[in-house]
């Protein structure tokens, strides 16, 4: 995986001049999410979201942020929550 840009506003964004000039749907759409994002989405703990991970069904990350923490694409994760049944505040 390759590393991402950093946080801002309590998520992760990949902003690069080309990504940044498609206007705000584009940038929505690319939001990242980290483990305790996930989490308070969730509405579980960040050790259960570690555990999820694991799973065969779970989305896989889309990078690393700083060469080691792992982040998700926020739809990915939306699709999954939705396709298994679980609720997103």
């Amino acid at each position: 995986m390759a590393p991402l840009s950093g946080p801002q506003n309590g998520a992760h964004r990949v902003c690069r001049p080309a990504l940044c000039s498609l206007g705000s749907y584009a940038r929505d759409v690319l939001k990242l999410l980290g483990v305790a994002d996930i989490a308070r989405l969730l509405g579980i703990t960040r050790q259960r979201v570690e555990q999820l991970a694991q799973r065969d069904d779970f989305p896989e990350p889309a990078g690393l942020v700083g060469g080691r923490r792992r982040v998700w694409h926020e739809a990915d994760i939306r699709r999954w929550a939705k396709k298994t049944g679980r609720k997103v505040r």
